[in-house]
């Protein structure tokens, strides 16, 4: 389905020079809005990913309505199954430049701070092998 979507949009950049224009337009803060995906502009095909990561802490802020006094195993759970779809969405679709994908597991390891508290960069690494997660 995803891949649909991705042929959608580099149809909709063919069949429209106006877009085409428009994308490849000098200003570094135009994006354009397309099946829940940010394009940026740019040279190159490129997604913003900016969106996913205000929504996903928009989203995390159930803790600060749970507390800490809440295991880390369902913060956890409830970060995987809320959260965390709303930060990976659209990286099927767009390709990843190894500087949104840092950015990415940043954004991760913030949450992963604020749940388990301070560790190494590696920890965080290993916590989400654990739990299965792959950003």
């Amino acid at each position: 389905m995803i891949r649909t979507e991705m042929r959608g949009i580099i149809e909709l950049i063919r069949k429209h020079p106006k877009i085409r224009r428009i994308l490849r337009c000098e200003s570094p803060y135009f994006h354009l809005w397309y099946l829940g995906v940010y394009l940026e502009s740019s040279v190159k095909f490129k997604c913003s990913f900016a969106k996913n990561k205000a929504g996903f802490y928009k989203a995390f802020n159930i803790f600060g309505k749970i507390g800490r006094n809440t295991s880390e195993e369902v913060l956890f759970a409830l970060v995987k199954s809320k959260c965390l779809p709303i930060l990976s969405y659209g990286t099927e679709a767009c390709p990843i430049i190894s500087a949104d994908k840092h950015s990415l597991e940043f954004t991760m390891n913030i949450v992963l701070y604020k749940i388990f508290g301070p560790m190494s960069k590696d920890s965080y690494g290993e916590i989400c092998k654990y739990f299965g997660i792959d950003i």
